[in-house]
């Protein structure tokens, strides 16, 4: 809530309606946090993607999570989307096989050609009826996905902070002994989502058919909070530029 609005609204019952509300309500104030933006790298798909020497290393319930990750980094679905997907979810036209889902929270259908390592991943599970990955919570989803990152060596610190009346404050994922946040501290479900849309952009499809894929709407806003462009992008968005400007003829 904003913390003016809310001062303004007590002062104004105060002032007019002579009810003596006091003036606790100007100890109020907003905690903000600021996060990273946390966005898995094309490497560090890759090596997820590829790795078996990693992936042979996993316990079992690590690598159903891992395969659910990697799917869903590829296919930019929201965990909720991703848990509910079954059989007729997938089209086949032709030789190529298709992912189908309407998304709970948009309403909106994508169809997303799906590459050999992700029919991989779904001939693991070819036995399941009811739904293509074992059923999991987020909140334990969330926390084997930190426990693979850390067993993958992600462990550079990232940082977090709160901002207490202007002030930045570091935060600790354990106060006992002040470990500053580490990337692996930090992966979540939502990291799915957004490093799907990142690597895409990263690699050259153009902004249409990466909102086609994610399922946003041409003039959604949201879109942009899920991109993250890494300093390697822009450099080659700018190199590109530079090489244009001396292209041209004087």
């Amino acid at each position: 809530m904003n913390m003016k609005l809310l001062r303004a609204f007590f002062n104004y019952i105060d002032k007019h309606k002579f009810i003596a509300t006091g003036g606790y309500h100007n100890n109020f104030y907003r905690l903000e946090e600021e996060v990273p933006v946390i966005v898995l790298s094309p490497e560090r798909l890759n090596f997820l993607i590829l790795n078996k020497e990693f992936d042979d290393k996993l316990p079992k319930h690590l690598k159903i999570k891992k395969d659910m990750f990697v799917f869903g980094c590829t296919t930019a679905l929201r965990f909720s989307d991703l848990t509910t997907l079954n059989r007729s979810n997938i089209e086949y036209i032709g030789n190529r096989i298709y992912l189908c889902k309407r998304s709970v929270k948009t309403g909106i259908t994508m169809r997303i050609l799906l590459p050999d390592y992700c029919l991989d991943i779904l001939h693991k599970y070819k036995r399941r009826k009811k739904s293509l990955f074992p059923p999991i919570s987020n909140n334990n989803f969330n926390i084997g996905l930190r426990n693979m990152a850390r067993l993958a060596g992600w462990t550079e610190v990232v940082g977090k902070t709160r901002s207490k009346r202007g002030v930045a404050i570091t935060q600790y994922s354990s106060e006992n002994n002040m470990q500053e946040y580490r990337f692996c501290d930090l992966l979540s479900s939502h990291i799915m989502r957004r490093t799907a849309i990142t690597t895409l952009l990263q690699l050259g499809l153009n902004e249409i058919n990466v909102r086609h894929i994610s399922g946003h709407k041409p003039n959604s806003s949201s879109f942009f909070r899920y991109v993250n462009y890494s300093s390697s992008f822009f450099d080659d968005i700018m190199n590109t530029y530079y090489d244009k400007l001396k292209s041209l003829k004087y």
